[in-house]
């Protein structure tokens, strides 16, 4: 993901295995810095809009959830820690809300869309029904 002002690049890989991990790439200095490390997989990351921090998922098998990290720090925080899988966490212009994808009921894979009000820490179901909702 392109960082709000286009100098930066987040991306997930596999290079230093075990785990996924996010790297950011610096364009004007062409060089990439791993920001996160661990045997569970960290992916889908995405920038808030201020660019000094990035949300993601982290987790493994079914316990996936969405933390956030300054870009400078070396720990996340947690956000989102819903039973089972949450997904492709994505802030609104203002950094007010976040959108997620997370399973309704825990395993069974039928993925809906969510929004975390960051001023009062609410978590409010958007989409239901049969049809299931990604990327």
């Amino acid at each position: 993901r392109w960082s709000p002002r286009g100098n930066e690049i987040l991306y997930s890989t596999n290079e230093f295995w075990p785990g996924w991990d996010i790297v950011l790439f610096d364009i004007p200095a062409s060089k990439s810095k791993a920001l996160t490390s661990g045997y569970r997989s960290y992916c889908r990351a995405a920038w808030h809009p201020s660019g000094g921090s990035f949300v993601f998922s982290y987790g493994a098998g079914d316990a996936i959830d969405i933390y956030e990290q300054d870009k400078g720090a070396s720990q996340p925080t947690a956000l989102i820690t819903r039973p089972g899988r949450d997904y492709d966490a994505i802030w609104d212009d203002k950094g007010e809300r976040l959108f997620f994808v997370s399973e309704s009921e825990e395993g069974k894979g039928d993925f809906q869309i969510f929004v975390y009000v960051k001023a009062t820490k609410e978590i409010h179901q958007i989409t239901s029904g049969a049809a299931v909702a990604r990327y």
